[in-house]
């Protein structure tokens, strides 16, 4: 079942909701299934609402919230849409600080393509980015961030 993960800067603006729709809607016409996403910031809260839009319209796709912390409700959750969560496994034992980092490194493992928000090279968000490239997974960039390797 392919699955296409999302990454992104905590402060995406609202502008790239269009775009990104159509992202996931090219990732679904490709046969992507199953959506993973985070819920830590505005890209995440973005996704989140185009992942509700298009489950409407796409009923078969899955889209789930990955948790970083247990227990954790989504900050981003619309209570008439949720989405289903996922806790992966070994999270527990995960310090704190380093639960984003480890979720996102799941996330990219069990994914096959990433959807991304990358404007510039000094953030997590881009490390992540670069370790999705050296895995092979296919990249949509939404941001201004031009790979120049």
């Amino acid at each position: 079942m392919p699955t296409c993960t999302f990454i992104g800067h905590r402060n995406a603006p609202s502008e790239i909701y269009k775009e990104l729709c159509c992202a996931i809607e090219q990732k679904i016409h490709e046969g992507y299934i199953t959506f993973y996403v985070g819920n830590q910031g505005s890209f995440d809260a973005l996704v989140i609402q185009a992942l509700n839009k298009l489950k409407q319209i796409h009923p078969h796709i899955t889209p789930i919230e990955v948790l970083a912390y247990f227990p954790e409700h989504s900050r981003f959750i619309q209570a008439e849409h949720p989405l289903d969560t996922l806790y992966p496994e070994n999270m527990e034992t995960v310090p704190r600080r380093f639960a984003i980092p480890h979720r996102n490194l799941w996330m990219l493992k069990n994914s096959q393509a990433l959807i991304c928000y990358i404007n510039h090279s000094t953030s997590n968000a881009y490390k992540f980015y670069d370790k999705a490239k050296k895995a092979g997974l296919a990249i949509s960039n939404l941001g201004s961030f031009t790979d120049t390797n």
